[in-house]
Formats: structure tokens, sequence, C-alpha cells
């Protein structure tokens, strides 16, 4: 493979992946939609009950329940395409049912997060009197970065899980490979996915984020996530063509690796 094929990871620009991913989501958008809904609805709950109750613990059950649907949502959402992809009708109670038989390898990956995220945010609440003139919006887009970045290498595990019917821990390691190979192109494609509930982070932390603008940044959060899985399918698949489309390298290229190795 030549240094410009290395340095790609994709046959196509991402203007047309994501026109792939728009057609696809409206042939069946009844479907992705009822799976968004109710992945938002769910978060919407899990957001402002716990903000409405307050206190540390309420506080530290918001990150972890949102971590949860959140990666339910986009697991259910690939299922559903994996079975498109057979040439069948995309079913959302299917899709609820296959994704929840696999709800383990769904979750481990994000477990940690869950954790760590529920953790340090009931200590910023519960220790918020000694941390002085720190807002505590600037508490949570720090999260929400470290948050990002464990992400975005675990972003196409519910692609390779229900499309490719990978097993956990070779669909882990599919995924951070792509991403290692395409990180600029994945950032850029989950901030299109993700640009209205980003928007209002933004807005909402320079006004003060209270129980409901939460809610309604969790909406929009969870409610992109059929989109999201509709553009890493694309993506993975784009990229798994890429590859196979390859030329091997030549005979003389191995032999002079193997000549530096030795």
């Amino acid at each position: 493979m030549s240094r410009n094929q290395r340095a790609r990871a994709f046959s196509r620009p991402l203007t047309e992946i994501v026109e792939d991913s728009v057609a696809i989501l409206r042939q069946d958008a009844s479907e992705y939609a009822f799976i968004g809904l109710v992945g938002a609805f769910a978060a919407c709950m899990a957001v402002l009950v716990p903000g409405l109750i307050g206190g540390p613990i309420a506080v530290a059950l918001i990150a972890p329940l949102l971590v949860v649907i959140a990666a339910f949502t986009l697991a259910t959402s690939a299922a559903a395409l994996g079975v498109g992809a057979n040439q069948l009708q995309p079913d959302a109670s299917r899709a609820f049912a296959v994704a929840g038989l696999r709800i383990v390898a769904i979750l481990r990956p994000w477990l940690p997060l869950a954790i760590a995220l529920g953790a340090a945010s009931y200590t910023a609440d519960a220790f918020a009197s000694y941390l002085g003139p720190v807002p505590m919006e600037a508490i949570m887009l720090g999260l929400t970065l470290v948050a990002a970045a464990y992400a975005l290498p675990r972003s196409l595990c519910a692609t390779a899980l229900f499309e490719h019917d990978l097993s956990a821990r070779e669909a882990l390691s599919a995924s951070a490979a792509l991403v290692r190979r395409a990180t600029r192109t994945i950032t850029i494609a989950w901030s299109i996915v993700l640009a209205p509930a980003i928007v209002v982070a933004l807005l909402g932390g320079l006004a003060g984020i209270d129980a409901a603008t939460g809610a309604v940044i969790a909406v929009l959060f969870v409610g992109a996530m059929p989109g999201g899985a509709a553009l890493m399918s694309q993506l993975f698949i784009d990229a798994a063509s890429f590859v196979e489309a390859a030329p091997p390298p030549k005979a003389g290229a191995r032999a002079g690796v193997a000549q530096r190795r030795a």
C-alpha cells in the first residue's frame, strides 16, 4: 500500500457518506425515529428527575444513566441497520430485542466511563463548597471532554457487533483501529451528528445549565443516536471496502522489510 493509501481510510468523501446515511434513514424513517424517541424520552427522564430531586447521590446517577441509555440506543439502531443490510425490513421492536440479548457486550466498553463519571459527579456536587470560584459548568465541560476522548475509539463497537457479527473483543479492536486510522474524519462525523446537542450545551454553559436545559441536551444527544449509527455504519463499510480494494504490498517490499528486521 502506498503512502497516500495509508493516509486514507475511506474510498468516498465524507459528504457522500453523509448523504448515503441520510438516504438509509429516510427509507425506514418511522422505525429509526421510534428508536430515537424511546431513547430520547428515557434520557430526558434520566436527567430531569434526578436533577429536580437534587443532592450528590441523585446528581451522580445522571451521567451513568445517560451513558447506558445512549449506548443501548446506538446499539439498537445498529441492530436495525443490520437487519436492513440483510435486505429485510428494519423493525424497531425486533431491534430492541436483538440488542437486549447482547446487553453485556453492549455495555462492557462503557461501564468504566459510567462509573468514573458518576464518581466525579458525586465528588463535584458533594464538595462544591470547597471548589471556590470554579463554576459547575466548567467542571461539566471538562468531564464532557474526557468522556468524548474515551468514547471516540469505542464509537463503532455497536456497528461491528450487530452489522458484522463480531465478538465484543473483536468489535472493540476493529473500532479502535479504524479510529486510529481516521480520527479526524470520525470526529467530524460525530460532530455533525451531535451538532444540535453541542450548540445547546454551549449556549447553556454561558447562561447556566439547570435540570430542564440538561434534559433538552440529553434529548438531542440520545435522539441523534440513530443518525450516528447510520453514519458509523457507512464509514465502517467504506473503510472495509477500501482496505479490501487496496493492492497488496510488493514481494520486494516485504523482503526488504524482512531483511531490515533481521
